[in-house]
């Protein structure tokens, strides 16, 4: 028997932490940087050899929200966060053939 591993990961969150620090890369586009820099974490998760994770996942679902916390003081996304978001949304489970879902809710 076969077992199956599933890994769910919040992409937004996977997401933001790529772009901001890919603001400190100025060797490409800040947007793309944090599809980079997002691909390679998940690369390094579902890599066995890291031993990041207790068993190698055989399943990845990204999970999107379009919910943003207004209650946290944070100025708004800029323009390429917004592209970048939207940029990784349609990359990463092409490049991982992974499943990807994307939650309709409103805050």
């Amino acid at each position: 028997m076969t077992h199956r591993t599933l890994l769910i990961v919040d992409a937004n969150s996977l997401f933001a932490r790529s772009f901001f620090a890919a603001g400190h890369d100025k060797t490409r586009p800040q947007e793309t940087g944090g599809v980079g820099f997002a691909a390679q974490t998940i690369i390094s998760l579902l890599n066995p050899l890291t031993g990041r994770l207790p068993k190698t996942p055989t399943h990845l679902l990204l999970v999107w929200d379009n919910c943003e916390k207004t209650d946290k003081g944070r100025a708004e996304k800029p323009a390429e966060y917004l592209r970048g978001v939207e940029l990784a949304a349609k990359l990463l489970p092409t490049l991982f053939n992974a499943a990807s879902y994307r939650a309709i809710t409103e805050a």
